[in-house]
């Protein structure tokens, strides 16, 4: 079953906020809306963003331990495309992620194929001077 994070509009749909900084943490800042919605299969979802045509296919392929603030929020995501293309490992605490699970993720994404030129880990900088978007409320 979808069990609906902080952001979610129903039992079935969860807001999308996307942000990014151009190449410095403290570049120009580029953010997206839109929603994701859960398919039939549990874990993939679609995501419609605000000016894009079609929608994504947003593969939900592991979670973290479901240990992160009081409510039980999942401490990351490994999220991937159905041609497993794209590879996003999203994480609420950079810090404590790098620390606690980076090297069993590591491992994960390479047991799941994730090894070619085109779909290998490339890790995003998450330095201490990142500024970061504040999602809308």
């Amino acid at each position: 079953t979808f069990s609906p994070p902080d952001g979610a509009v129903s039992n079935t749909t969860v807001s999308v906020f996307n942000a990014q900084r151009t190449k410095t943490p403290t570049g120009e800042a580029h953010t997206i809306r839109g929603f994701a919605y859960t398919t039939e299969e549990p874990g993939k979802l679609a995501v419609k963003l605000d000016g894009v045509p079609v929608k994504a296919p947003y593969w939900i392929i592991k979670l973290g331990p479901q240990t992160f603030s009081t409510n039980g929020q999942y401490e990351y995501a490994v999220v991937t495309d159905n041609f497993r293309v794209t590879l996003f490992v999203l994480a609420r605490d950079p810090e404590g992620f790098k620390l606690k699970y980076d090297q069993e993720v590591k491992q994960f994404v390479k047991d799941a194929g994730f090894t070619e030129w085109l779909n290998e880990p490339l890790e995003t900088y998450q330095g201490n001077d990142c500024l970061y978007a504040q999602p809308p409320q």
